[in-house]
């Protein structure tokens, strides 16, 4: 199957994810990560996947992998969430959890991982396109970050990003 390359680095939740479980009773999830994502560079569909969402540029899927800490197999264990960008064959792991601790992530959770991954990736977040944002115009606000305005190249939706 598909090969991809595997970015646990870019998202933002699945990093605070990640820490929280690491702090949290789960010494071993830096390896057990990395053996899930060993296995899912080699083939976009392993580790049970389920695919949570499909579109022309992303693609959301939903992993099963063993705890070492949980020692139960891949039924109890680790839940990975990760958002597959086709164009560049990267892999985005978005959200992390325990099985045992959550039956599911929420739907609004998974919503807005999702949302500030594409928003990283210079991707529209609006409802349904899948255009490319542009720079517009750059604004600073006063005690506050830059802003930068971003306008899609499809829709015409605008969306602030902090600099």
């Amino acid at each position: 199957m598909a090969e991809c390359t595997v970015n646990s680095d870019a998202s933002p939740q699945f990093k605070a994810l990640r820490e929280h479980w690491e702090r949290n009773g789960y010494p071993h999830i830096a390896g057990d990560l990395a053996d899930a994502f060993k296995a899912i560079s080699q083939n976009i569909l392993a580790n049970k996947a389920n695919r949570v969402q499909a579109g022309p540029v992303v693609e959301v899927y939903k992993y099963r992998h063993n705890s070492k800490d949980i020692r139960r197999g891949s039924r109890y264990g680790w839940r990975i969430i990760a958002l597959f960008h086709k164009p560049t064959g990267i892999m985005y792991p978005i959200i992390v959890y325990p099985k045992t601790v959550w039956e599911d992530a929420g739907a609004d959770i998974v919503a807005a991982a999702i949302n500030e991954i594409r928003q990283i990736l210079g991707h529209c977040i609006s409802p349904g396109c899948d255009g490319i944002m542009a720079n517009s115009a750059q604004q600073e606000m006063e005690g506050h970050e830059s802003h930068i305005k971003m306008q899609c190249q499809k829709c015409g939706a605008v969306q602030w990003a902090a600099v």
